[in-house]
């Protein structure tokens, strides 16, 4: 075998064996196969490697994964990363060269093949415009009023008769259209050649109403009205044209979703540790070109990809995002309201591929101090090919634009979803989106553009999350789940329990319209200090009396997983927690919400300073991932948790929660107290019971208390871990 190299050629590759060893997640995209090879960059180096001969050289799967991952990372690694390489992995330095020069040329290759699909999918859009023009062609009309040809000494019309045939023709054009998308959809053509100059419904004056008012909302200064301006009252009031031109917005957003999800080089960027990185707007606009429709100089945008596998196959995931209210059970945190206002289209031959429905949402975050964004968006899902499947958004306006500052826009974000062995699915999340710097609040200014607010790290580990804790949801609705030996409507009386009290926490933390609570300001207290109240009556989930809630957001240099550790550990909870009062809190019962230990629902039992048992419980909920951590928790007597544990409903449970919102700062500008691994952002959220007579007074002194409380944690967390 003298004189053969050490690596395969491309064309032996992509069609030899070796071509499913080497498929990684770019050949899935692409419909690829082969670890690859091609020519060389160097060509003296292969020509002397074919000198020295050798035989054929077959990776094994590990070698394969290890190079398939770095070339994620790197695709063209220096002298010094290809040494490392071959030293880890027993292979030669020119095997590791050449791995490398191939699967570049194999990537090249398979973008090359999907820019070829795109570019049918545009031959494919260009024959049925042109198909309509024969159409037109076949039946002239005339040039000002677009009705058919007639001749004055014959026929006399009336205007009004004459705007009914200027509709009615205007209305068969926008038929044809919708008929040419909807064949695009479904992949089956649909014949537009029987159509007649009449449509079904239009016959002369008696339609003069209808036509009136299709005309009002359709022209303006004899122009047609763009998509988003045409929504009216949050529906599209069946017109066809509107839906043609919101499905035509679906597919060109999905396009571009698909367009970012491949693309590699300087338009993504990793800036942080972990999986996400961010959008380069330069080179994004230079690839892409939008409107901005905020009409302002101060537009900020985001846009962040990040990539997770989760435990449940691409169409649950599916389900989750085509249901408004799984899509909010979800994702808890960053939704605080959202509605389904048009189902637009539910798909083809029974399957969820080309359905298209006309949302609006409420988005936020975990603090006082960041505004809720209102989006108004249409979502899209597609099958791309086999085991391959992707659901985009994009803002649409509705008839009033952007209403408020806070108020953003979607550009195409979404996510990709491949499918793995074993029930497993690989999501590629990408967000991005526009909105007014104006409304951002300077302690987050430098976290926003990170995507840990709202962006993509935050969605995928909140998906991942979900998915973790579905396996727990169906053992607590299991009759002959047991878990920690507590009964079965006991385990899911808890988790409804936990449920509900998240849920409060978020409606008093932020400022979301959904929230049930008054603001109001104190001239002694800081202005970032949000104090809020209601008066309970009616609501059996919820103490009656005069409520109040206190927030702030503010920065900790110390790093995230060791004040999550700190603020969830029992054992030091006397160190700043009043409700332990001065005594310890024992840990009587936890049930796990995903792998590791620091996702799960707890109950703790406080305990006196004599060691005696106050009578009160905590029930407390944490979770920790790379977009953050959250420790959420709830005073409640013992009885009613014991009613609870044996099965009782806890819909009337009264809960008062409070915790903590933890989202990493990254690296500190500087050094901070001499901390130089940067801190965390933290948010920490009250609610108690100032008087049990709802219409009672707000007193000054009510306020100093919340005040004072809020004071007093900060400090003795900052005491604890020693922090200035």
């Amino acid at each position: 075998m003298e004189g053969r190299p050490n690596h395969l050629p491309l064309e032996e590759v992509m069609s030899g064996d070796d071509g499913e060893d080497s498929r990684s997640w770019s050949d899935n995209l692409g419909g690829g196969g082969g670890g690859g090879g091609g020519v060389s960059d160097d060509d003296d180096d292969g020509e002397q490697s074919r000198r020295k001969g050798g035989g054929y050289h077959r990776h094994n799967p590990g070698q394969i994964q290890e190079l398939e991952a770095f070339f994620r990372e790197i695709p063209h690694p220096d002298d010094r990363q290809r040494l490392e390489l071959s030293r880890r992995l027993g292979l030669d330095v020119r095997q590791i060269k050449f791995w490398f020069q191939n699967r570049r040329t194999q990537f090249k290759a398979q973008s090359e093949r999907h820019e070829n699909i795109l570019l049918k999918e545009d031959n494919t859009r260009l024959k049925n415009e042109n198909d309509v023009l024969k159409i037109r062609l076949t039946n002239p009309s005339c040039s000002k009023c677009h009705g058919p040809v007639y001749s004055n000494a014959a026929i006399d019309l009336s205007a009004e008769e004459q705007l009914l045939i200027k509709e009615n023709v205007r209305l068969k054009d926008e038929l044809v259209r919708i008929r040419a998308l909807a064949g695009k959809l479904s992949g089956k053509p649909i014949d537009t050649s029987h159509l007649t100059s009449k449509l079904p419904g239009f016959n002369g004056v008696s339609n003069h109403n209808r036509a009136k008012k299709r005309r009002d909302v359709s022209k303006t200064g004899g122009r047609t009205v763009s998509t988003g301006r045409s929504l009216r009252n949050g529906t599209l009031d069946n017109r066809p044209y509107q839906k043609a031109s919101l499905i035509d917005a679906a597919i060109s957003a999905m396009n571009e979703l698909m367009k970012l999800a491949e693309a590699y080089g300087p338009i993504w960027s990793r800036n942080f540790a972990g999986s996400t990185e961010l959008l380069n707007r330069e080179e994004y606009l230079k690839m892409f070109s939008h409107d901005n429709p905020l009409g302002s100089s101060c537009v900020g945008a985001e846009g962040s990809r990040d990539t997770v596998v989760v435990s449940l196959n691409s169409q649950a995931i599916i389900g989750i995002f085509m249901d408004v209210n799984k899509w909010i059970e979800a994702f808890p945190c960053l939704i605080a309201r959202a509605s389904t206002v048009e189902v637009i289209s539910d798909g083809v031959n029974g399957s969820r591929n080309g359905s298209l429905q006309l949302m609006k949402a409420e988005l936020q975050v975990p603090s006082p101090l960041v505004s809720t964004r209102q989006v108004r968006f249409i979502r899209f899902c597609k099958q791309q090919r086999e085991g391959l499947w992707a659901v985009v958004d994009v803002s649409v306006e509705d008839g009033a634009g952007l209403r408020a500052p806070t108020d953003c826009r979607r550009l195409p974000s979404g996510c990709i979803l491949q499918d793995l062995p074993n029930n497993f699915t690989k999501v590629t999340w990408i967000e991005h989106s526009e909105w007014e710097t104006n409304s951002v609040h300077p302690l987050f200014q430098q976290v926003i553009n990170t995507g840990k607010l709202f962006g993509a790290p935050r969605w995928a580990a909140s998906l991942q999350r979900h998915c973790d804790s579905l396996p727990l949801l169906v053992l607590c609705s299991n009759s002959n789940a047991n878990l920690s030996g507590v009964s079965p409507g006991g385990n899911r009386n808890i988790l409804k329990l936990v449920q509900r009290m998240n849920e409060l926490f978020c409606s008093g933390v932020c400022v979301s319209t959904k929230s049930k609570w008054e603001s109001i300001h104190v001239g002694n207290i800081s202005e970032d200090v949000k104090i809020k109240y209601r008066r309970n009556t009616s609501s059996p989930g919820e103490p009656p009396g005069l409520l109040m809630c206190a927030s702030t957001s503010f920065w900790l240099p110390a790093a995230q997983d060791i004040l999550f550790n700190f603020l969830r550990n029992e054992q030091c909870r006397r160190q700043w927690d009043i409700l332990s009062l001065s005594g310890a809190m024992q840990e009587t019962f936890r049930v796990s919400k995903g792998p590791g230990d620091s996702n799960y629902i707890s109950l703790l039992r406080a305990v006196g300073p004599d060691s005696s048992h106050t009578g009160m419980m905590v029930v407390q909920e944490c979770w920790i991932d790379a977009s953050g951590a959250s420790i959420v928790y709830a005073p409640v007597d013992d009885s009613v948790i014991n009613a609870a544990v044996n099965g009782r409903d806890t819909e009337s449970v009264a809960l008062l929660p409070s915790g903590f919102s933890i989202i990493p700062d990254g690296p500190s500008p500087g050094k901070v107290n001499g901390n130089e691994n940067g801190g965390c952002l933290v948010t920490l959220g009250f609610q108690i019971l100032v008087n049990t007579t709802p219409s009672a007074k707000l007193t000054q002194d009510s306020f100093n208390s919340v005040h004072n409380l809020i004071s007093f944690t900060i400090h003795k967390i900052k005491a604890a871990l020693h922090l200035n």
